[in-house]
């Protein structure tokens, strides 16, 4: 809609709708609807429904519903309902709401609410409001509000309001909002607003507003809402079989 760029293999910017920007291989952030940022490898951040933020590999933290943070591999620590702390590698114990109690390195198990367990080091799960299970190392899955799961270290799925999928180091695919998905270095497509995809290093097309697709890297064309098409080195191709 001409309200940002877009920038290859980290080198620019790619902003949606005009409200963020999207930067790739680590090296920037990625806002969806405007409501947070991403940053991969452990370089940035993420913001779900901007209520918080979280770090992978242990370099940030996790807030969910805005009550507290989680550090991973002893890092940190952990607030559910803001009524205590969670240190990991059994440096602390927790016990909420005086149910239960944690014992780390999978020897023990964690109620919360007295609806579930967690164990650590992929020995266990965690339920959250016993709907869902986590677990650390990639070796398990989260339930947020049991609507979705997240794996860490690239080995499962992430999803958010129960509508999507996040695979990290592109194994996945990413559906924010339940409208498209997203696969990082050109493995899967990108669906904005769910009415178009997106190739990354010219593996797929992209459609804005659902009216055209672009191929980057010569291997297609690109039409703006519906009104003209444009082919990277190709410009005659599209324009025979688009104009």
């Amino acid at each position: 809609m001409g309200l940002g760029t877009l920038g290859f293999m980290g080198l620019g910017t790619l902003g949606f709708m005009g409200l963020r920007t999207l930067g790739f291989m680590g090296l920037g952030t990625l806002s969806f609807m405007g409501l947070g940022t991403l940053g991969f490898m452990g370089l940035g951040t993420q913001s779900f429904m901007g209520l918080g933020t979280l770090g992978f590999m242990g370099l940030g933290t996790l807030s969910f519903m805005g009550l507290g943070t989680l550090g991973l591999m002893g890092l940190g620590t952990l607030v559910f309902m803001g009524l205590g702390t969670l240190g990991f590698m059994g440096l602390r114990t927790l016990g909420f709401m005086g149910l239960r109690t944690l014992s780390f390195m999978g020897l023990g198990t964690l109620s919360f609410m007295g609806l579930g367990t967690l164990g650590f080091m992929g020995l266990g799960t965690l339920s959250c409001m016993g709907l869902g299970t986590l677990g650390f190392m990639g070796l398990g899955t989260l339930g947020f509000i049991g609507l979705g799961t997240l794996s860490f270290m690239g080995l499962g799925t992430l999803g958010f309001m129960g509508l999507g999928t996040l695979g990290f180091m592109g194994l996945g695919t990413l559906s924010f909002m339940g409208l498209g998905t997203l696969g990082f270095m050109g493995l899967v497509t990108l669906g904005v607003m769910g009415l178009g995809t997106l190739g990354f290093m010219g593996l797929g097309t992209l459609g804005l507003m659902g009216l055209g697709t672009l191929s980057f890297m010569d291997l297609g064309t690109l039409g703006f809402m519906g009104l003209g098409t444009l082919g990277f080195m190709w410009a005659s191709w599209v324009w025979e079989h688009w104009a």
